[in-house]
């Protein structure tokens, strides 16, 4: 993810970033581990692991956005 945890660290709204940092962090693992399938399985578990890859990519985006929204509105 774009956003490291210590940016997060002493924002006023440190809970709810922490559990949307937590879920991009996540959803980061998981697109690790498919990417890690997609080298070594067969066919389907390829196809699949590349929707998964996929799906968890644009999950970790959304986190990154709205982090970066919610600190970008803290510093003003």
């Amino acid at each position: 993810m774009k956003t490291k945890f210590t940016e997060i660290m002493f924002s006023k709204n440190f809970k709810t970033l922490e559990a949307t940092f937590d879920i991009g962090s996540k959803a980061e693992a998981i697109v690790n581990l498919a990417k890690d399938r997609l080298a070594e399985d067969g066919e389907f578990a390829q196809v699949h692991a590349g929707n998964i890859l996929i799906w968890m990519e644009e999950m970790v985006e959304q986190v990154d956005k709205a982090l970066a929204l919610q600190l970008d509105n803290e510093n003003k």
